[in-house]
């Protein structure tokens, strides 16, 4: 949950950083959103966790938010496959030290033939086309209404579980993803009918 509270992040420093403004429905948006982010994994919260766990979700989250500063600054500058390529290289780096430390770099080496299409799949479409697409947004969206969206992916998480490995889902996720999707789509409606 503290990861998902980048639009809050950006909320916050948009206006500051990039000089953008922010209207009082897109604040309500994500309000609402956050509210029901903290429905859908209220139940996880209950459980415990370290507070380690704590600590990097919200470092994680904060990154997160720089990345959507950061590439909504440099729009004009850069193509959007460049900055796929920047950031995927930069995620590299930065996790390269914890795969040698981990000491299980010799599980890459090993790797059947489909595992190895299957990883090329998942970096080339889910991360690369992907990315692309998210980036290309930047030229035609204020970040503010980027990340507004991104509450739709532990929504999504959540109703993939359900369908794929049969998970139950709560009365309260419930209410937590119509407050995510409609939130969004009301928001959506008043802003279109405003210009």
């Amino acid at each position: 949950m503290i990861y998902n509270m980048c639009p809050v992040y950006v909320m916050i420093f948009a206006p500051l950083v990039l000089k953008e403004s922010i209207s009082k429905i897109q604040v309500s948006v994500i309000f609402i959103s956050f509210l029901g982010l903290f429905l859908i994994v209220g139940q996880n919260l209950s459980e415990g966790y370290e507070s380690m766990g704590l600590a990097l979700s919200a470092v994680s989250g904060m990154l997160y938010a720089t990345i959507v500063l950061v590439n909504r600054s440099i729009k004009t500058r850069v193509d959007n496959q460049t900055a796929t390529f920047v950031q995927i290289l930069t995620a590299m780096i930065v996790l390269l030290p914890f795969v040698l430390i981990d000491g299980n770099i010799s599980k890459i080496v090993d790797l059947d033939a489909l595992a190895v299409v299957y990883t090329i799949l998942l970096g080339v479409l889910h991360t690369g086309v992907a990315y692309t697409i998210f980036f290309s947004l930047y030229a035609h969206m204020k970040s503010v209404e980027i990340v507004s969206y991104s509450f739709l992916e532990p929504l999504f998480g959540i109703l993939f579980s359900v369908i794929f490995i049969g998970e139950i889902v709560t009365f309260p996720q419930m209410i937590g993803g119509i407050l995510i999707l409609g939130s969004n789509y009301i928001g959506e409606r008043l802003k279109r009918q405003r210009t």
